[in-house]
């Protein structure tokens, strides 16, 4: 991809034909946090969980990405991967970088599962964000610090920031409104970062969003993975090709 080289991690146990479903992680962390929601969606979905570049295993570039570039490197990587129109499932900046994919190539993208996804206008900027989830934390699994640590130690402090700043100056409620796929938003009801008056108002920007309550704090791939599997089945069955 652009002449990096990209980890990913396969899941599988899914039947033969099974629909393709791709997670999309955040800022400050890679695939390992979105495994425990890999691991729930895995018996329905040909599940693939890339780093993008910078992040995790995979390639740097010479520069930090911004939410744009990342959205170019996931094309780039699905169409180096041979992975036709998937859903892709994002978790908080992962949700601008999905959005910006499927603006980027619509015929490459299919529904977009939106969860916790930032940056809420009445908090767009550093302290308030920050603080947020800082108070999200107390409520996150323990597990997830080591992989976190793992993630920090793998990225650096640059990559990151950068990636952030960007997140901030990328409206994702105005971008959505471009976006034409069926687009599921959910957010965790002890989600600090991303309350539900936010989540509604980002699914209610999509042409053809609607809104789902998780348990949880702010990852709920992480925190509760089979909640948020439950339901991404329910919406993907929906939106399926040829379903009534």
């Amino acid at each position: 991809m652009c002449g990096l080289r990209v980890h990913s991690r396969t899941l599988h146990g899914a039947p033969p034909g099974a629909p393709p479903l791709v997670l999309v992680h955040g800022v400050c962390v890679s695939s390992r946090y979105m495994l425990p929601a890999a691991v729930a969606l895995a018996p329905d979905f040909a599940v693939r969980v890339p780093d993008l570049p910078g992040f995790g295993l995979s390639g740097r570039a010479s520069r930090p990405l911004a939410v744009r570039a990342l959205a170019e490197a996931l094309i780039a990587w699905l169409d180096a991967a041979g992975i036709d129109r998937p859903a892709l499932l994002g978790n908080s900046v992962g949700c601008q970088i999905a959005v910006e994919a499927a603006l980027e190539a619509p015929d490459r993208v299919g529904p977009l599962i939106l969860t916790g996804p930032t940056m809420d206008a009445a908090a767009r900027a550093a302290a308030p964000q920050i603080a947020r989830w800082l108070r999200n934390a107390r409520g996150e699994r323990l597990s997830q610090t080591s992989a976190l640590a793992r993630d920090l130690a793998d990225a650096g402090l640059r990559r990151p920031i950068a990636l952030f700043r960007s997140a901030l100056a990328q409206p994702i409620e105005e971008r959505l409104e471009g976006v034409t796929q069926p687009v599921l938003v959910t957010s965790g009801d002890r989600d600090p970062v991303v309350p539900e008056r936010w989540a509604r108002r980002v699914a209610a920007a999509a042409p053809n969003g609607r809104y789902a309550e998780l348990p949880g704090p702010h990852n709920t791939n992480y925190s509760e993975p089979y909640a948020l599997a439950r339901a991404t089945c329910g919406f993907l069955a929906e939106n399926r090709p040829g379903a009534d």
